[in-house]
């Protein structure tokens, strides 16, 4: 799964942040085809509380690391979250949020994802056990959503990070209208007015060439 990620000219074009962010996707994504949910917090945070010792050397271990992926997908399905560095190197796992707001209609892990996110420069990616699908929270809200059991989706990941830490990706964390993204199945960006109109327009400039 990863191995295919990583050989692809999009991965490679992302800088080490997004490619952490790429990395929690995909293990998002197996961990919901899994049945489970999780929660992945990754950026410069201090509101966490580690349940269980660390059997990483903490600043030691990186999600880039071999055979890290089949580890983080067990690790990810505990009680708890998994902390990352922006360099993707492993914090904590079955971590408790210190920090929480109330996602109308959703549980804790929810709660969790939406207040650590709203820290500056802290992505959160959750798996809904519910919903059967991965959320990206930036700035406090969710900016994307993903059915990882829609055919072909995980080519578009990728690109959907580069959207999500784009200066458009700014302007659909405090919006709330939902698209798809680009077209792409098993997508949805929540995007504001300003990104609708602008992709509109270039949907129609490509339909009359």
């Amino acid at each position: 799964m990863l191995a295919l990620l990583e050989k692809s000219k999009d991965f490679k074009s992302l800088s080490k942040f997004e490619k952490v962010q790429a990395i929690s996707i995909q293990i998002a994504s197996e961990v919901v085809k899994q049945g489970e949910g999780s929660l992945i917090v990754i950026g410069k945070t201090k509101s966490y509380h580690s349940i269980f010792p660390n059997f990483f050397k903490k600043g030691k271990t990186s999600i880039f690391d071999a055979g890290m992926e089949k580890v983080l997908i067990k690790l990810a399905q505990v009680d708890g979250a998994i902390v990352l560095d922006n360099s993707g190197f492993i914090q904590a796992y079955g971590a408790r949020i210190t920090k929480s707001s109330t996602f109308k209609g959703a549980g804790t892990r929810h709660s969790a994802a939406k207040g650590i996110s709203q820290e500056k420069g802290v992505i959160a990616i959750l798996s809904s056990e519910e919903d059967k699908v991965v959320r990206i929270f930036k700035g406090g809200t969710v900016v994307a959503e993903i059915n990882p059991n829609t055919k072909g989706v995980e080519s578009s990941v990728s690109k959907l990070v580069k959207f999500v830490n784009s200066p458009d990706g700014a302007v659909a964390a405090g919006a709330a209208i939902a698209i798809p993204f680009l077209s792409i199945p098993g997508v949805i960006v929540f995007a504001g007015s300003y990104y609708v109109a602008k992709n509109i327009l270039k949907l129609t400039q490509k339909g009359q060439k």
